[in-house]
């Protein structure tokens, strides 16, 4: 079967008990950037503006990621590229549309409103100018709702908008830490090779990987190996195997804690693939 071993580093919380339901945390790779490619510092070039856009918000979004970067616990700001930088760069666009909105603090009056449709592209390449990835980051309707008082001040909306991106952009280049519910089978009801496995997620997980490769291969319904082999997947930043091995552990046995995780899993793929552009 496919090869699970996989260098991490993990963070594991209170595995309680022999048997039964515990949490697992550990932290994540960051979302775009490859385990393989992390850089050591990352230099910011100023961001260009799209047609109708305020140069101001280019100027925004360059301060707003330099000094975020300058802040970071995970990365060192560079003045200037140098062996195993990250060079971010990238374009904004806002577009400011008036529209009419129904305010039930103003007994569902229509007042005069605007609308901001802001995109924010963001690409990353080696210090010698290797693209590594690009991507365009919007707002999250959380974001919207958020940000809804502004809606009769266009450039103050605007601003927020184009900030909401940068932290977002921020967190999927950050580590991140995720807690996972893992399950150790009872006695009866697993194998010991699973439940030694589990039992060494935090102290040896190249072995834990290598029982629970046998234990699957040994026994296919093994729910517990599949998810605990999820987990270490997960943790070392392979969400497609990550996802498929949740997906075992809920075809052999349907427990919320497998498709908790599976969902999440899910919602990171779909995170990270709307965000790439097309290489047109």
């Amino acid at each position: 079967m496919r090869s699970y071993i996989v260098p991490i580093a993990l963070l594991i919380g209170a595995i309680a008990g022999c048997r039964g339901t515990f949490p697992i945390e550990h932290r994540m790779p960051p979302l775009l950037i490859p385990a393989d490619a992390r850089p050591r510092a990352i230099a910011v070039e100023t961001f260009e503006v799209g047609a109708e856009t305020d140069p101001a918000l280019g100027q925004l979004a360059t301060r707003v990621l330099t000094n975020r970067i300058a802040n970071s616990t995970h990365y060192e700001l560079a003045a200037r590229p140098r062996s195993g930088t990250l060079v971010l760069g990238g374009r904004v666009r806002c577009k400011i549309t008036d529209e009419q909105a129904v305010r039930p603090e103003q007994n569902d009056e229509p007042v005069q409103a605007v609308a901001a449709d802001v995109t924010v592209a963001i690409a990353g390449a080696t210090e010698t100018g290797d693209p590594l990835f690009s991507i365009v980051v919007r707002p999250t309707p959380a974001d919207r709702d958020r940000l809804a008082g502004y809606a009769t001040e266009p450039e103050l909306l605007g601003e927020e908008l184009v900030r909401a991106c940068i932290e977002a952009f921020v967190a999927d280049i950050s580590p991140r830490t995720v807690t996972v519910r893992g399950h150790t089978p009872g006695p009866l009801s697993g194998s010991g090779r699973t439940r030694r496995a589990i039992g060494k997620l935090g102290e040896d997980p190249a072995g834990a990987v290598v029982e629970l490769t046998e234990a699957v291969d040994e026994n296919p319904d093994d729910a517990a190996a599949w998810n605990a082999l999820g987990f270490l997947s997960e943790a070392a930043g392979d969400l497609e195997a990550a996802s498929e091995c949740y997906l075992r552990a809920i075809d052999a046995r349907p427990r919320a804690a497998y498709r908790s995780n599976f969902e999440r899993v899910r919602a990171l793929i779909e995170r990270r693939d709307a965000m790439r552009l097309d290489e047109e």
